[in-house]
């Protein structure tokens, strides 16, 4: 068995006759002795010399609870009578066979029965004592020191002046080495395992090896591939342990932990004096070890509680949060302050505009150019690929800058009356009057966003900033369309489009303000490079549609 597996059945089996073992650690022991004889053989070592130890009447409630038929762990003990009188001898010289035997007496067969509960017992042991054991094997020693990983990115840093060695991006991290202690910002470390770690200041922490780190006080979260499952991160008073997971933890300077796991699921084991505790932490779900009640509670899940990401060029931290589209149309990262800027973009150019004057296209007017319908890149961001001005009368519409058609676009007059803003800086009137509109017309909800796009206009987003961001492949796309009451009567018709590399995947036509939200999900696999967004006037023309892309949000898988 290699290390990490080695480190994972220690735990199972101490969990086990302390009498913490979870249902899916159950299960996950019963694979380890079910699938592989060298698990077997091992566990049966730690059993024969447990059996030498004090009994533990937690070890039978433990390995009895919620044993079935097909629970192998408790016929591998059964089996191998672990506890039994002659295990117990530990090596104790047999008597040779052909010595002198008492002779037969004539009572009948008697067969000694022993009881499942009572071989278990037999087979318990002071699992705190084993527990302290294994923490004392897995602990940190003084082993030399070696390059395991590289400090890949740092942000707003500053160290403990008291610093031996100030690391800068781009050096490499040691093991064994002194104590890091980051009073400001942030920094990401790529271990060679291919464990990603974002600790967040104030923190103070030691790198182990290229699969432990030691938490002093403050949060980290770590990514880990399958390659590198046993990912330990250690504190004073507990060990969490990967198992094929992104976990974050959080540890205070009064020695309380708390664990969160966005993804697959980790083993919390905590030491308190003698007493432990061992339970599996799922995804999704969080825990916290009291250090005064000496016990692991259970808490609030908080997707947004750890940085998981940080790109320094671009000031980007993300924490889990859906991306708003709608900020990236004002000039943001999708990340930051919904009206961080009120930036909108020309439809017919893709140049920014720092207003949100409409530009009235009368029948007459000069600037209804051919270009208009061309598409157009947006240099100056790097989340929006283009934009362009729909009309399927006018032959190919494409709708990025690597081609895409938008083969089912129907035919408009080729007017756009706005340009393409985020609702929450459109702060003037409708038709370019001093009075400020009414903001409850956009159906501001909950403090997100949304995409004004008068028809006829259409955006394309390119996805590979955001997977840069996320360090994920595939995305949900959620979002509401509804056309916002005006203040003329008159309110017209428009139809709603959303596209995938110009492959349509969702439409809603002829639509009017009287009509309700519609909301929708999409899924965005991991060859998906570009989406898009169109609106058109419908049968009715374009006048007095107010057309919203309301809370668009991408939410990485």
């Amino acid at each position: 068995m290699d290390k990490k597996t080695t480190i994972e059945l220690n735990f199972l089996l101490a969990g086990g006759m302390e009498g913490g073992v979870s249902e899916g650690q159950r299960s996950r022991l019963n694979e380890f002795l079910e699938s592989s004889e060298e698990a077997r053989s091992y566990a049966l070592e730690i059993f024969r010399i447990s059996a030498g130890l004090k009994k533990s009447g937690k070890a039978a409630e433990a390995f009895q609870q919620r044993a079935g038929p097909e629970d192998f762990t408790q016929k591998f003990i059964m089996n191998n009578s672990i506890g039994s009188p002659e295990l117990l001898r530990l090596g104790r010289q047999e008597p040779e066979e052909d010595q002198d035997q008492p002779a037969e007496c004539d009572c009948g067969e008697q067969r000694r029965r022993v009881s499942i509960p009572n071989l278990i017992l037999a087979a318990g042991s002071a699992a705190a004592l084993i527990f302290l054991l294994l923490w004392a094997n897995l602990a940190p020693g003084s082993l030399p020191s070696e390059q395991v990983g590289v400090l890949s990115e740092v942000m707003d840093v500053r160290w403990a002046e008291d610093a031996e060695n100030i690391p800068e991006k781009g050096d490499g991290v040691f093991s064994n080495s002194n104590p890091l202690t980051l009073n400001e910002g942030f920094v990401e470390i790529d271990l060679k395992s291919g464990v990603h770690l974002t600790i967040e200041s104030p923190a103070s922490f030691e790198v182990i090896s290229d699969d432990q780190i030691e938490l002093k006080y403050g949060n980290i979260y770590a990514s880990v591939p399958k390659e590198a499952v046993g990912f330990q991160v250690t504190t004073e008073n507990s060990k969490i342990i990967d198992l094929g997971t992104e976990f974050g933890v959080s540890q205070e300077i009064s020695g309380d932990t708390e664990v969160h796991v966005s993804k697959g699921r980790t083993t919390f084991i905590t030491r308190r004096f003698i007493n432990t505790n061992n339970i599996e932490v799922l995804e999704n779900t969080a825990n916290r070890f009291d250090v005064s009640e000496g016990r692991i509670l259970e808490v609030e899940f908080q997707e947004d509680k750890f940085a998981r990401r940080i790109i320094s060029e671009q000031n980007i931290i993300w924490r889990g949060q859906p991306i708003r589209l709608a900020n990236t149309v004002s000039g943001g990262s999708g990340l930051n302050d919904i009206n961080s800027k009120s930036d909108s973009i020309i439809p017919g150019t893709g140049e920014i505009a720092s207003h949100l004057l409409l530009r009235n296209y009368g029948s007459n007017n000069a600037e209804m150019k051919d270009s208009h319908f061309e598409f157009h890149q947006v240099e100056s961001s790097p989340f929006v690929d283009g934009v362009f001005v729909p009309n399927g009368s006018k032959g190919v519409c494409k709708v990025s800058s690597k081609g895409d058609i938008f083969e089912d676009c129907p035919p408009t007059d080729g007017r756009f009356w706005t340009y393409i803003c985020n609702t929450q800086s459109f702060d003037v009137d409708y038709r370019g009057k001093e009075k400020q509109r009414q903001r409850d017309n956009f159906r501001i909800i909950s403090g997100f966003s949304g995409i004004f796009i008068h028809p006829n206009a259409g955006i394309t987003f390119d996805l590979k900033p955001f997977r840069e961001i996320t360090e994920e492949k595939t995305f949900r796309f959620k979002f509401s369309t509804l056309v916002s009451p005006s203040d003329s009567p008159d309110n017209g018709e428009a139809d709603f489009w959303v596209l995938t590399d110009g492959e349509l995947r969702y439409k809603r036509e002829n639509v009017t303000a009287e009509m309700e939200t519609e909301s929708e999900e999409i899924y965005i696999d991991e060859n998906t490079e570009f989406l898009t967004l169109v609106t058109t006037g419908g049968e009715s023309g374009n006048g007095n549609d107010r057309c919203i892309f309301e809370e668009p949000v991408l939410i990485a898988e």
